[in-house]
């Protein structure tokens, strides 16, 4: 709508006639045949009437070539002082509406837009016989209504002619597409800068802060150890680990991995390999309430890829549903280091999340995992929420039952 108000506006300035002397008054007069007194054109005008080439009408001003369409148009017309109109050599319209049109014709090429209750006014001519020659100009494809300025619920028809209309559609035209011409490569990197929250006074804060960046970033994966090391910190001015701990044990976000693991497709060519989890495996971060559609897509589940026990840790979250380290370990009758790195396993594979982020932490954190306490009965040094399949509805438990009988019997178990 602003492109548009700034084509009508320059528009109208360049249509509108340049007046530098009485000659180039003279023409103005000619063409809008009648024309209010205006005090920057009143020292030409008066050149004029002194040359007996222009006249007063009721303070409008009119060329003496005009006076017969004048007299027709107006017939009750006082003209001071009174000239003779000269003989032309053509014939004048016929009636009455004719000519107020024939009036209107030289004003619609010199003003946009207009309106009927404008132009008699302005003019001083009767609304009917102004709305009348509107209708007949516009048979004649010479003006085209519509509704071209913003006027706070006015909802009279203005009108223009299709030669302006066509130059204020170029001109906006002209306008939007500079708006959108590409931009110099720094400038889009400031323009992410400040978007992202990265550029200075640009860091958010908080709680609904930190909401607002995971928002924002939901879907994106980075590795594991770069989300409190790098990606929040910088977006999040004071960053605490508190903050996604509340965030994530509320309920309101969740973590996992969304992308398939090489390690499977790799499987599925025929060229299967040994999952191996690192700290730079890839997770995203995202609200709870999306999770629907970022994990409609079916996750590949090779059992080959993971260890025994991965695979049997994965068949207990699938029978038992979420369950707490310790749980896991009591239910397992394994040692909390092997429970800690199967549950690494699976969360670079995509297949396990948690209650809280501290759950993660705690496998990236080298000196958190050192499992020091071997009995079968402990539980580890962290349990800050549970553990659960990352994608529920998907039938597991036939395939990993096979696999870890199949691994049993290898183990001579």
């Amino acid at each position: 709508m602003r492109s548009t108000l700034e084509a009508i506006r320059t528009v109208a300035e360049e249509a509108w006639p340049l007046v530098r002397d009485a000659d180039e008054l003279h023409e103005a007069l000619l063409g809008m045949v009648i024309v209010p007194a205006r005090a920057e054109w009143s020292p030409f005008f008066a050149e004029l009437v002194a040359a007996r080439r222009a006249t007063v009408m009721d303070g409008f001003w009119i060329a003496a070539e005009r006076l017969d369409l004048v007299r027709r148009a107006c017939p009750d017309a006082r003209f001071s002082p009174a000239i003779a109109a000269p003989a032309l050599g053509r014939a004048l319209p016929e009636t009455r509406e004719a000519c107020v049109a024939e009036i209107l014709r030289g004003w619609f090429e010199c003003a946009v837009p207009l309106r009927a209750s404008g132009l008699a006014r302005d003019l001083a001519l009767p609304r009917d016989m102004v709305e009348i020659a509107l209708a007949q100009l516009e048979a004649e494809g010479q003006i085209l209504r519509g509704h071209f300025l913003s006027r706070g619920g006015d909802d009279e028809i203005e009108w223009s002619h299709r030669r302006l209309l066509a130059r204020i559609h170029r001109l906006t035209i002209g306008r939007l597409r500079r708006e959108i011409e590409p931009v110099t490569t720094a400038q889009f990197a400031a323009f992410v800068a400040r978007w992202q929250h990265l550029a200075g006074g640009t860091q958010l804060h908080g709680v609904e802060g930190t909401l607002q960046v995971i928002q924002q970033l939901q879907g994106l994966e980075w590795a594991a150890a770069a989300w409190e090391s790098d990606v929040l910190p910088r977006r999040i001015t004071n960053y605490d680990p508190s903050l996604l701990d509340e965030l994530c044990l509320s309920g309101e976000v969740m973590w996992g991995r969304l992308s398939p693991h090489p390690a499977f497709e790799r499987e599925n060519d025929g060229q299967g390999r040994r999952l191996r989890p690192t700290r730079v495996a890839p997770l995203a971060i995202f609200l709870r309430e999306d999770a629907g559609w970022l994990l409609e897509s079916p996750q590949p589940q090779p059992a080959e890829a993971l260890s025994h026990p991965a695979r049997e840790l994965l068949l207990t979250l699938q029978t038992q549903g979420a369950s707490f380290s310790h749980e896991l370990v009591r239910n397992s009758g394994r040692p909390a280091g092997e429970i800690e790195d199967a549950l690494w396993e699976l969360v670079a594979a995509g297949l396990v999340t948690a209650d809280g982020f501290e759950n993660l932490r705690a496998l990236i954190d080298p000196h958190r995992r050192s499992a020091q306490v071997r009995s079968r009965s402990a539980r580890p040094r962290y349990a800050p929420g549970r553990w659960a399949l990352l994608r529920h509805g998907e039938d597991v438990t036939t395939e990993y039952v096979d696999a870890s009988r199949a691994s049993c019997c290898n183990d001579g178990v």
